[in-house]
């Protein structure tokens, strides 16, 4: 088509289809058979671009930030299981390798379908987070990781399939997918949560690897949580007042749940609920001596009620908890995304100072008053969808 461009796959650089880029005289097309038509976008794990085949075939392409000669290698034995994959459930792989100018590309087929990134109520939530399972499972099996889960990476055909796309280059490891799964469910749930899921899902986020469960148990807790049958709790009447005085117990009692029912929503005003789940970022800026420097972090977030207290914060970063632990780690927690701030760390283990704004992405963990240091932690929101 007169005026179509494509993206090199040497230099980055826009250029009319052809055996050569005009900007740097290399080959524009990825391994000799791939041409990038569009950059779709960037995220901690490379540059994704979507373009087609030789054939025509759709093809989406994510390509990894430059690696050493280590890294590639890893990469490399990485993708060569992930390429002997014809599993049901991913979008089926087509290459990979490094590119020209020393970076590191996954090729995988195009699907024709929708992310599922939208929440949902338990009951359809449940079901793919164990049609996700399922997949993971298989995929783990033979040794493939994933390495990128999120909402993105999880389409729905128009046949209703799910289908696993969007493998990060580096691939990963089965405890992150893990993790990464749990996140991915938490923003689906839009209703509260059966406690064994949300029990499970909190072994799955565990700051310890090793203290999450492999692929098929967790697939197992969520089947026998969808298999189990809906249960009311059994209703126990009071037994009939005595003859005699019955009028004035009714009347007492009506006043005790009168006063209990005032106490209560008084309780609730003052110490509203706080928003409960898990926020996912990264470091991004360290100061002093902390206990992190780098890696990717978790801020969980439950509800209490203690000492005008609404919530306990903890946060781990690179699988070291920096805040939050045992005792500490309690706040007052306010609306979503959560703000919370807490000036008066004792400096003990794990009872730093915090500045969480969620709002601005932002959560801040500092120590001037013994180690003089700070993280900054840059926070994925997920946005929540009504």
């Amino acid at each position: 088509m007169a005026g179509e461009l494509s993206i090199c796959a040497a230099c980055g650089a826009s250029t009319p289809p052809g055996p050569e880029c005009l900007a740097c005289g290399g080959s524009p097309r990825l391994f000799g058979r791939f041409t990038l038509s569009q950059r779709l976008g960037t995220d901690s794990h490379g540059i994704v671009f979507g373009g087609r085949d030789d054939d025509g075939v759709a093809v989406r392409v994510r390509v990894a930030e430059p690696a050493d000669d280590a890294q590639r290698a890893a990469w490399a034995a990485a993708a060569e299981a992930w390429q002997a994959q014809a599993a049901a459930g991913i979008a089926p792989p087509l290459a990979a390798g490094a590119t020209a100018d020393g970076r590191f590309a996954r090729v995988e087929e195009a699907v024709d379908g929708q992310p599922v990134r939208r929440s949902v109520g338990v009951t359809p939530m449940l079901a793919v987070l164990e049609r996700l399972l399922d997949i993971l499972s298989t995929l783990h099996e033979q040794g493939v990781t994933h390495g990128g889960i999120g909402p993105d990476s999880l389409c729905r055909r128009a046949d209703g399939v799910l289908i696993l796309t969007d493998f990060a280059p580096a691939g990963g490891t089965a405890p992150d997918d893990l993790r990464a799964v749990a996140r991915l469910a938490r923003v689906l749930a839009r209703d509260a949560l059966p406690p064994s899921i949300t029990a499970l899902l909190a072994r799955m986020e565990s700051p310890d690897p090793a203290a999450r469960p492999t692929a098929p148990q967790a697939r197992e807790a969520v089947h026998h949580a969808r298999s189990r049958p809906a249960t009311s709790p059994a209703l126990h009447l009071p037994p009939p007042p005595a003859a005699g005085g019955g009028l004035r117990r009714i009347v007492l009692l009506a006043l005790l749940v009168a006063v209990a029912a005032g106490y209560f929503i008084w309780q609730r005003r003052a110490h509203p609920d706080a928003w409960v789940g898990t926020l996912a970022g990264r470091v991004a800026r360290t100061e002093g001596n902390p206990p992190v420097r780098a890696g990717e972090c978790t801020v969980y977030i439950d509800a209490v009620r203690q000492d005008r207290k609404n919530c306990r914060i903890e946060i781990a970063c690179g699988g070291t908890r920096i805040y939050g632990g045992g005792e500490y780690g309690l706040n007052r927690c306010a609306g979503y995304p959560p703000r919370a701030e807490d000036v008066e760390g004792s400096a003990q283990d794990g009872d730093p100072r915090l500045e969480l704004y969620a709002d601005r992405g932002l959560a801040r963990v500092w120590d001037q008053r013994y180690e003089k240091w700070i993280v900054e932690i840059a926070l994925d929101v997920p946005v929540e969808e009504e």
